[in-house]
């Protein structure tokens, strides 16, 4: 914002909060007038219910409710907790007693609302935010009752106008172009307002009416504060499209035309309403099917359940066939569990560590070594459920017996991979725009626990922090999404906590953070993330510190250079040593250097976009390619990764040519898994041992053409601002 304040307008400073933000402009002449209009469309009467989606601080769920006096009643629903908490603070202060007053905390794509409850919603500039409008328009259908109104304002901000548009003024407008585009940029919808009319009507809605409304003003302050110019001057100099001297210069000649009466700025509001069918209209049969989904008494008529609405409720029977699959499931876990007896990192760390617990020394399981000097070097958190299931072994008399405490684990523990598809399919919903159903969702979740690498970490190498660690990545970046980076970061630091390798995805998660101009949420992700971990080690670190510090750190550096990625070619080179002592390093610096790069050829990549899982793999990837010694059960976290980045960009089967790239996709994850499958065949070949330079240069070499498919698919600019490129774009060279 400028240095020199208006006094009549002291509101109008920059706001230092979201919630700050939202009341300065609820305050503005011009837009009271275009809320009050969307206040008589949605036609209030005495008594009606209507519900405010996006209701941010309660200023305009207030304003509404005197319209439905006496015995109506407002709801307001928005996702952000904070706003929802300020709503109710100044709740205290309104006398509402003819008309009830209600804030919620929910997400507009799954309103948290039983079916046909509202008489009208209003929808104020939220679909712009959403990465899923057409799924928010189902939800809005969902809880209006037959005959309900909605009405719905969204900006169109390709159509934003401000003058000047330079220092220079007249026709020169390269400075506002350029704002404008970042605006346009970053935004997941910024010309949603457009839209309407063709997202209400697909939807089912009657009587759809569109007419647009400008936003105007010759008040730099006003305009200032609205369109958020000075932000995104400011933005667009840290991204390098304009010198900050440019941007200056241009604010400097917005205030002097303001003073002389030569400054305008204008952005179009698109107003859109529509009326939800009553049963008397005749209807098509998937507006048929809507109405009846939406109305209680049809859906008694006609033997629907609102299973296919809202996937919160489901008949008896499914529940009944997912409990036997989950119990299969299960069941394949036991049985696996016979296959492979030989000692794993589960029989000699984990299991060595439990018993130390269990003997009353949890604080000191990091004592125990391996074949003189090779210690447990995960974290502790996988230690806490193993224990348990330790001490309820010893309890069974299960505890020396091979077979059956690898039966009682591997069982127990498979609880987890199901969580961890679970998360990748949430994901997977959201970035579609609409839930997976029927046979597609169940493959979907066999992409993630039945993939081939999950044996092969869990089963075949004992690692059972692995899928818990890649679980816990999974939910934070849903958290970051949802705008709630403490508990993103708990949950990263939990990750950590579980195994070491977890700072691979939270450095390149807090640097898109960063450099999206979400600073603060980057901050407390990584606080939050880091003190969780200290929190989680402190213990052991007072009670043990020499054997944790070994561990988790020292030990590293005494290790010999095993092979089977870049480093495996320096082997016998005056170069080795610096192999062996800085490969971690080596690691992290080649992780921020690419998704550095990555941020760079992608600015529109954001922590809601689908490339996140793009770049998380690309960072993951760094970990077999630069460590001193490959195993094979290091690619489960890259398949994870390529195989949520593949299925979030799905195609309908309807548009065939899109729909074969997307399925000619699936050998990036199937070459994830092949490349693995080579690896164990290389380790096998080495004797568990030191890798031959053949092998390390082949499994280097391919490494590094994963690496060049997914940067590639990534890399490449969209052409829409929001989409992203497809791994399958890569593969098929379009």
């Amino acid at each position: 914002m400028p240095n020199s304040r208006d006094e009549q307008f002291p509101a109008y400073s920059a706001p230092e909060t979201a919630a700050a933000y939202l009341s300065a402009v609820t305050h503005v002449n011009e837009v009271q007038a275009y809320k009050q209009l969307s206040f008589d469309l949605l036609q209030p009467r005495p008594g009606m219910r209507v519900l405010d989606v996006g209701s941010g601080i309660g200023d305009d769920a207030r304003a509404l409710a005197p319209m439905l006096a006496p015995g109506g009643a407002v709801v307001g629903v928005d996702a952000n907790p904070t706003h929802v908490s300020a709503a109710r603070a100044r709740q205290a202060e309104y006398d509402g007693s003819n008309v009830s007053i209600t804030f919620e905390e929910g997400d507009a794509e799954g309103l948290p609302f039983p079916d046909s409850q509202f008489h009208a919603v209003r929808v104020d500039r939220v679909l712009q935010h959403v990465e899923a409008p057409d799924r928010v328009v189902r939800e809005l259908w969902r809880v209006l009752r037959p005959g309900g109104r909605l009405v719905i304002v969204e900006p169109d901000w390709k159509t934003m106008a401000v003058y000047p548009g330079s220092a220079v003024g007249g026709d020169d407008e390269h400075v506002s172009d350029a704002v404008f585009r970042w605006h346009v940029a970053h935004l997941p919808h910024a010309t949603i307002g457009r839209q309407l009319r063709a997202l209400l009507t697909d939807a089912g809605f009657k009587e759809v009416e569109t007419f647009p409304m400008a936003y105007a003003t010759t008040r730099f302050p006003l305009a200032d504060l609205v369109l958020e110019l000075s932000h995104a001057g400011r933005e667009v100099v840290r991204e390098g499209m304009l010198d900050h001297e440019e941007v200056e210069a241009w604010m400097a000649s917005a205030r002097i035309a303001e003073e002389s009466g030569a400054f305008f700025a204008s952005v179009p509001l698109i107003f859109a309403c529509a009326t939800k069918p009553n049963a008397g209209i005749a209807l098509g049969p998937t507006e048929r099917e809507h109405l009846i989904l939406a109305d209680p008494e049809k859906r008694a008529e006609n033997g629907t359940t609102s299973a296919s609405v809202s996937h919160r409720r489901r008949h008896p029977l499914t529940r009944i066939g997912i409990a036997a699959l989950i119990v299969l499931y299960l069941a394949i876990w036991t049985v696996l569990a016979h296959g492979n007896l030989n000692p794993t990192d589960f029989d000699v760390f984990f299991l060595p560590s439990a018993r130390v617990a269990l003997a009353g020394h949890p604080l000191h399981i990091y004592q125990i070594r391996y074949q003189g000097d090779y210690p447990n070097a995960n974290g502790p958190l996988s230690m806490v459920p193993l224990t348990l299931l330790a001490g309820l072994a010893q309890r069974l008399g299960w505890l020396d017996d091979p077979v059956l405490r690898r039966e009682l684990v591997m069982t127990a523990f498979a609880i987890v991979p199901l969580l961890l598809g679970r998360e990748a399919v949430l994901a997977a919903d959201r970035l579609l725009g609409a839930p997976l159903r029927g046979i597609k969702r169940l493959l979907a979740y066999a992409l993630f626990v039945l993939t081939p690498e999950l044996w092969h970490s869990v089963l075949f190498y004992g690692h059972i922090e692995q899928p818990l660690m890649l679980w816990l990545v999974l939910a934070a970046v849903r958290m970051l999404v949802m705008r709630r980076p403490t508990r993103a970061g708990a949950l990263l630091g939990l990750a950590l906590l579980s195994r070491s390798v977890a700072l691979l995805y939270l450095l390149p998660l807090a640097l898109l953070l960063f450099f999206r101009g979400r600073r603060r949420d980057g901050a407390i992700l990584t606080t939050a993330a880091l003190a969780v971990t200290a929190l989680g080690l402190l213990p052991f670190l007072l009670a043990d510190r020499q054997d944790v510090i070994y561990s988790l750190l020292t030990f590293r550096g005494l290790l010999i250079v095993g092979g089977g990625g870049v480093w495996g070619l320096l082997v016998g080179t005056p170069l080795e040593p610096i192999a062996q002592r800085f490969d971690s390093t080596a690691v992290i610096a080649a992780s921020l250097a690419l998704t550095a790069l990555t941020l760079l050829a992608r600015r529109d990549l954001r922590v809601d976009s689908r490339g996140v899982y793009a770049l998380l793999a690309i960072s993951g990837l760094c970990f077999p390619l630069f460590m001193k010694t490959l195993w094979p059960y290091y690619y489960l976290d890259t398949y994870i990764f390529v195989a949520l980045w593949w299925l979030a960009a799905a195609k309908p089967a309807s548009e065939t040519v899109p729909w074969l790239r997307w399925l000619a996709g699936l050998a990036l994850p199937v070459a994830v898994v092949a490349v693995a499958v080579l690896a164990e065949i290389g380790v096998t070949q080495s004797g568990y041992g030191i890798w031959s330079p053949g092998w390390s240069a082949l499994m280097s070499g391919l490494m590094l053409a994963l690496l060049a498919v997914v940067g590639v698919g990534l890399w490449r600019r969209p052409r829409h601002p929001r989409a992203d490129a497809a791994p399958e774009a890569a593969l098929a060279g379009v």
